[in-house]
């Protein structure tokens, strides 16, 4: 396409992310930087959004890419009331593809500078959706992704989580988006997807972080713990607060996702499938498991962060039928 000029990309931007019910120009100024709005989390939040287009390294680095800031005396900055945004758009045909760099550390430098990545980064996004990050040599990150999915950054870089680039690959991949990058509905679809990793992952840290690193229902840590939701998150009136969470380890959190494992709403005692207690009866291995098995639940420290009853009494009526067991 034709060279655009700073200006210009902020417009282009918001139409590659989705047009005006996604990303929205309030005023493109010189675009370094615009102010846009971008709808996340069922709002639109305004960010001052640093746009470039990016090029191949001069001095015969074929392999290597950047973006620059428009020259001397151009540090990223923040407008009033909005959020910081550095991006790189790579518009040589599609499909196209957004670079995003941390901003924070670009904020004040007033210095001509480049943000420097290699080209496997954005070629991933094209092929995958989303790329595994670079981290150049100064421990900064980029990330790279088709420009539908910014929302779903956002979500990802304002949560300060840690995310497998593969299981979000997935997600896209499942919603067609990588087939069909012009397909409005498979956008959609992959930015409900990837966002709700982000979410769950976000929903996670919590939750652990509240039980201390340790399972609920046994006490493991080694780093093999993760949130998992009572009332799942696919029900109506779901929540993500860590009310709704228990900090599990692999093997309790799969008999619990399994309803293999009951807690009491109120006295949150513990109760085991018969199957599983007749089973540990005839292999000494899988009686480890039910003799580490707490009586019932630990809960965390701070009182704000017990388990709702009410989630346990909405879990168990939306699973109506698999608990006839208890």
């Amino acid at each position: 396409m034709a060279t655009l000029s700073r200006a210009e990309y902020v417009p282009f931007v918001c139409n590659l992310v989705g047009g005006n019910n996604i990303a929205r120009v309030i005023d493109a100024r010189d675009g370094w930087p615009g102010l846009i709005e971008v709808f996340v989390g069922g709002a639109f939040r305004r960010f001052s959004l640093h746009v470039g287009p990016i090029h191949p390294m001069a001095r015969g680095k074929s392999y290597e890419y950047r973006f620059q800031n428009p020259g001397q005396d151009r540090p990223v900055m923040v407008l009033p009331n909005s959020e910081p945004l550095l991006i790189g758009v790579w518009d040589s045909g599609p499909p196209y593809a957004l670079v995003a760099a941390d901003p924070n550390i670009r904020i004040g430098d007033s210095t001509r500078f480049s943000v420097l990545f290699p080209e496997r980064l954005f070629r991933g996004a094209q092929e995958f959706g989303w790329s595994e990050p670079f981290r150049n040599n100064k421990g900064g990150l980029h990330w790279a992704f088709l420009p539908q999915l910014l929302p779903t950054f956002i979500e990802f870089y304002s949560s300060g989580i840690g995310l497998r680039a593969g299981d979000i690959q997935i997600a896209i991949a499942a919603a067609g988006l990588v087939d069909q990058p012009q397909e409005v509905n498979a956008a959609a679809r992959a930015r409900a997807a990837a966002t709700r990793l982000v979410r769950d992952a976000k929903f996670g840290k919590v939750v652990v972080t509240a039980y201390d690193y340790r399972c609920a229902m046994c006490g493991l840590n080694m780093g093999l713990v993760s949130g998992a939701h009572i009332h799942p998150v696919s029900a109506p009136g779901s929540s993500d607060q860590p009310t709704n969470g228990l900090a599990l380890c692999e093997n309790h959190h799969r008999a619990f996702d399994t309803h293999r494992i009951w807690v009491d709403p109120t006295s949150r005692d513990v109760k085991i499938h018969p199957k599983m207690i007749e089973s540990a009866k005839q292999d000494a291995r899988d009686k480890i498991f039910i003799d580490t098995t707490f009586q019932a639940i630990i809960v965390p420290t701070n009182i704000r962060d017990h388990p709702d009853k009410k989630m346990f009494d909405e879990r168990y009526e939306y699973f109506d039928g698999f608990y006839d067991w208890i």
